[in-house]
C-alpha cells in the first residue's frame, strides 16, 4: 500500500505504508484541501506530526518546503516505514519518535520545543485522546503563537471547543473531518 504525494519537490512520489488495520492515511482530497489552506505558511515551518501513522501529512509538508518535521507514532512498523521513506527521499530534516504520543509530547515540552505547524490525527476509536493531546500541546506551549493546528476526527464528533484556538477552515471527506485552527497569539 502506498500514498502518493500531491505537490512540491516530491510530487508524484509514493510513500510506502505498512498494511495495518490501525493506519488510516488522510484521504488525498482532504490533504489537498488542507495544503491549499496552508499555502504561504509551510515554507520554512518547523512541524510536528502527532499520531503520524503513514506520515502522509508530514511528508507532504516536507515536500512543500517545511524546514523540518518530527513524526510521533507508537507503531514500530510504521516508524520503520517512515524512516525508510525519509532515507529513500534523502530527507535529513525528518525525525521519527516512537512511543505513546502523550509521553513523547511531555519529553518535547521538557526540551522547550515549539512548532509552527502541528498535524494531529489520533485513532478514531479513542475520542478522549484527541482532547488530551490538544490540552497537552497547548499547556506545554508546543505550538508557536500564531501557529497552525490541523485536527482530523470522525465527522460525527463535534468541533473542538478551546478558547486558545480559532477555527480557520473545516472540510469533510468520507468519514473524516479536517479542521485547521490558528493558535491565538493573545491567549498562548
Amino acid at each position: 500500500m502506498g500514498v502518493r504525494l500531491l505537490a512540491g519537490a516530491l510530487r508524484g512520489r509514493r510513500i510506502d505504508v505498512p498494511k495495518q488495520a490501525s493506519l488510516r492515511p488522510t484521504p488525498g482530497m482532504l490533504r489537498e484541501t488542507l495544503f491549499n489552506w496552508l499555502q504561504g505558511h509551510i515554507q520554512g515551518a518547523c512541524g510536528l506530526d502527532v499520531c503520524a501513522g503513514s506520515g502522509a501529512l508530514g511528508f507532504e509538508a516536507l515536500s512543500r518546503g517545511a524546514a523540518s518535521m518530527t513524526f510521533i507514532e507508537r507503531s514500530r512498523e510504521a516508524i520503520a516505514a517512515m524512516e525508510t521513506n525519509a532515507a529513500r527521499f534523502a530527507l535529513n530534516n525528518a525525525t521519527m519518535l516512537c512511543g505513546d504520543a502523550r509521553s513523547v509530547l511531555n519529553r518535547l515540552a521538557a526540551q522547550r520545543m515549539q512548532y509552527d505547524l502541528i498535524f494531529l490525527d489520533p485513532p478514531f476509536d479513542n475520542p478522549q485522546l484527541l482532547a488530551q493531546l490538544v490540552g497537552s500541546l497547548l499547556s506545554a506551549r508546543l505550538i508557536s503563537p500564531g501557529g497552525w493546528l490541523y485536527v482530523e476526527r470522525p465527522v460525527r464528533e463535534a468541533a473542538l471547543s478551546e478558547p486558545r484556538l480559532r477555527l480557520h477552515r473545516q472540510s469533510r471527506c468520507g468519514l473524516s473531518q479536517g479542521s485547521l485552527y490558528m493558535v491565538d497569539e493573545v491567549c498562548s
